[in-house]
């Protein structure tokens, strides 16, 4: 399903961090998603987890964003 996906949009990465970031201690979950988005140079973590606040401002690339606000500022959602 992965590669399909990633055939059709061409926007998705596969990879496996070598390095853990540690920026969200508060969940180990989340903790992964963050490191998974900071080794992709993703711009956006779309997420309305609250764990994720710690990102902000973090000086890490990749911002928390709430779905609804990336829909609209990104795809003209409103």
């Amino acid at each position: 399903m992965f590669a399909l996906i990633s055939l059709l949009h061409g926007t998705i990465r596969e990879g496996a961090p070598s390095f853990r970031f540690r920026t969200i201690t508060g969940d180990a979950d989340d903790d992964a998603f963050a490191d998974y988005a900071i080794v992709a140079w993703a711009d956006f973590s779309i997420t309305g987890d609250h764990h994720f606040d710690v990102m902000r401002g973090s000086g890490y690339k990749p911002q928390p964003i709430p779905p609804e606000e990336f829909i609209r500022l990104h795809l003209g959602g409103g």
